[in-house]
């Protein structure tokens, strides 16, 4: 009897290796589909002489395929909600999301900016959220990057400089 649930106990810790080594190994492949699929443009150098705006302390919630919002990109530098800052230039936006290296995204690969109310993780008031929606790869996909200003005057003043910055001033 001894021999049987010793049996039963080897072969239940053998499944739940066995499923975890599947769970980690399933993981890293979604991490290098999509560091391949979206990558993440890196920031100019030298920008703080450019800086048209800047907002800091802004709550970056996530990015993730435009026809997909809820299914987040999970590579780095997107994978993780935090603060960030946001810094406008002529050429685009940089984003520095605490404990990341920082990303551009360009004016030629901005799309669009609106306001939304719900993504993957958050949800919140009519037009609570600014989503930036872009091309990581000028052949790729979209996606949409999320943010979330407490203050609305800041949003406010986020949306129309980058309008007239980077949006309306390309047509």
């Amino acid at each position: 009897m001894l021999d049987t649930r010793l049996i039963a106990a080897a072969v239940l810790a053998a499944l739940c290796l066995t499923l975890l080594a599947l769970l980690v190994v399933g993981w890293r492949r979604k991490l290098n589909q999509q560091a391949d699929r979206y990558p993440a443009p890196p920031a100019p150098s030298l920008t703080a002489r450019n800086t048209v705006a800047a907002w800091d302390d802004i709550h970056y919630v996530a990015t993730t395929p435009s026809d997909a919002p809820l299914e987040r990109i999970a590579t780095k530098p997107y994978g993780f909600r935090g603060r960030c800052s946001v810094q406008l230039l002529p050429e685009g936006l940089v984003i520095g999301i605490a404990g990341e290296v920082p990303f551009f995204i360009s004016r030629e690969s901005l799309d669009s900016l609106h306001a939304g109310a719900a993504t993957i993780d958050r949800a919140v008031e009519p037009g609570g959220l600014s989503v930036l929606r872009w091309r990581p790869d000028p052949a790729g996909d979209t996606v949409d990057s999320v943010f979330r200003f407490v203050d609305e005057r800041e949003r406010s003043a986020f949306h129309t400089q980058v309008n007239a910055t980077l949006l309306t001033a390309a047509l």
